[in-house]
């Protein structure tokens, strides 16, 4: 816990190391590598719902393996440690209605996982992001031990946005058919090229990024209307904001996502609706 620590008041302990440390990690090539890996496995993925027996799938659990396994394997690279111990089905069953036990017991097996991973020199193949994580938390003077279990929560924390994320953006485009046709065309027009002498087909990254809009946008709409985050904050000395709200010293600020995003005075009269083209140019964002 004493590295958990703040060094000095609003700031400076480990936490804010670390993550200063990752962000160059995930600029440029070092985020273009994580993308590529993720990618390849999700190929595998969807390929494989082609060939499989049952005509009916469970999306939920699909998106919840395929992005927990995708996004680990981009991050720890061939040696993942999440793999050996379900961390996919262990995401799912952290609950109310299980003991504390089982929770304990299930956080020390991943822990034991990462001992072994970097023991076993899994870094070796690992993400610049993971590589970074790991030079800051050995300078600050993290033990091994250590390590694993802040790594522990890092892994949590690469699924806990992305899986539902994937699950309900997938869900929103496919339960409507006249967006799902319009996004299909969009792809083939912009993102799709095939190659005239071999026929090969390759879908580009930067061209979904740059060229799809109404993709791009729909994603963005499904993170407006299904986010559930809640930050949270700590005032470390009392603000007075909009000369209305006072927050007091050591007062806990939270932050829930759903309330800015359904606020009418910010998205305009139809706040609460599902609008694939809001973020497009022209659409409409509110105010």
């Amino acid at each position: 816990m004493n590295l958990l620590r703040e060094e000095q008041k609003g700031g400076g302990g480990v936490g804010i190391k670390i993550t200063h440390a990752m962000n160059p990690a995930l600029l440029g090539p070092g985020l273009d590598l994580m993308n590529e890996k993720m990618i390849s496995f999700l190929k595998t993925s969807v390929d494989q719902l082609s060939t499989a027996q049952d005509s009916d799938h469970d999306l939920f659990s699909w998106c919840r393996h395929a992005i927990t396994v995708a996004a680990t394997d981009s991050a720890y690279g061939k040696m993942n440690p999440t793999m050996e111990t379900n961390l996919d089905k262990f995401l799912v069953n952290i609950a109310p209605n299980i003991t504390a036990r089982k929770v304990w017991n299930a956080r020390e097996t991943l822990v034991s996982a990462f001992i072994d991973y970097y023991n076993a020199s899994g870094l070796s193949d690992a993400s610049a992001m993971a590589n970074a994580r790991w030079r800051e938390q050995r300078c600050v003077g993290a033990t091994l031990a250590d390590t694993a279990r802040l790594e522990a929560g890092m892994a949590l924390g690469l699924l806990s946005n992305t899986v539902p994320a994937a699950f309900w953006t997938v869900f929103e485009i496919c339960s409507r058919p006249p967006l799902l046709a319009a996004i299909r065309a969009e792809l083939c027009a912009r993102a799709l090229h095939v190659d005239a002498a071999t026929g090969a087909r390759t879908v580009d990254l930067a061209d979904i990024r740059d060229g799809c809009e109404l993709l791009v946008s729909t994603f963005q709409e499904t993170l407006r209307v299904r986010s559930k985050a809640m930050p949270m904050r700590m005032a470390y000395q009392d603000v007075l904001l909009n000369d209305r709200y006072l927050l007091k010293e050591g007062g806990i600020v939270q932050m829930p996502s759903p309330v800015f995003h359904r606020n009418e005075s910010i998205w305009g009269d139809e706040a609460d609706a599902f609008e694939p083209r809001r973020f497009m140019k022209g659409g409409n964002k509110g105010s």
